[in-house]
């Protein structure tokens, strides 16, 4: 057996337990990067140079410790796998990288405000609707964060439905297609200046479903990365810049 098919029948069998998410960001990502830098072999053949030809590669890519040791967990998870399908011997242990990290800039009040006036600023200069409404939907989303201090992808998630305005309760539902990292349905508190805020947009759009919504009925974003992207690129546009600056999870750190 090659190292592409056992990676291939291992990707499957995460689904079961896995998010997509996660599957297209850590375990996809990972067979791509091992056999564009490594290339394909046989899984009987690996020897920890096959790893350290992969990190090499990424290294030379400009790829951080940081995400290089995402891949190694990853890899290491792998070889553990193969090794208990007995397609391997034995599962050689990577040893992971130093990680020199910098503490994470928190942004501050001063800091949020001259990011909603960003916001809104270029919501007024959009030349077109998709783009105005692309703008707004950042901002409904960076509201919620700021007010709930939750994780980005349970925002991305969100319906009009679990929003109960006369409580000012969000509820996060824990379902087959998103997870809760606690593993159950929680509720946050919406504070008064975001149950006003959102109860004026569900006014202006009550057609819409989701928090996030198109203007048709589905979520205007793919997944939860790409608005982490287009925070980072307000963020350098803004002068912020820096990976210890966090576009998103950050906003947690204040609860």
């Amino acid at each position: 057996m090659d190292i592409k098919t056992a990676l291939d029948e291992w990707i499957e069998v995460s689904k079961v337990t896995k998010h997509p998410n996660t599957i297209k960001m850590h375990y996809q990502l990972l067979k791509k990067q091992y056999l564009d830098l490594v290339g394909n072999h046989k899984l009987s053949n690996f020897r920890p140079r096959h790893a350290e030809k992969l990190i090499k590669g990424l290294k030379a890519q400009g790829v951080s410790s940081v995400t290089i040791n995402m891949r190694i967990e990853r890899l290491n998870t792998f070889l553990n796998w193969a090794h208990s399908k007995h397609y391997l011997h034995k599962a050689p242990k990577i040893l992971k990288l130093k990680e020199h990290r910098k503490l994470p800039r928190i942004l501050n009040d001063n800091d949020l405000y001259a990011l909603l006036q960003y916001l809104q600023r270029h919501q007024e200069k959009a030349n077109n609707d998709h783009w105005r409404r692309c703008v707004k939907l950042q901002e409904r989303f960076l509201m919620a964060l700021i007010g709930t201090g939750a994780r980005r992808s349970e925002v991305f998630y969100l319906t009009w439905n679990q929003i109960d305005f006369g409580r000012r309760i969000i509820t996060v539902y824990h379902t087959e297609e998103f997870e809760v990292k606690e593993g159950r349905e929680k509720e946050l508190i919406m504070p008064d200046f975001l149950a006003a805020y959102l109860w004026s947009e569900r006014q202006a759009n009550p057609k819409e479903k989701f928090l996030l919504d198109d203007g048709q009925g589905h979520s205007l974003y793919r997944n939860p990365l790409s608005l982490s992207h287009a925070f980072s690129r307000h963020f350098q546009r803004m002068g912020w810049k820096g990976r210890e600056i966090k576009p998103i999870h950050s906003f947690r750190a204040k609860y």
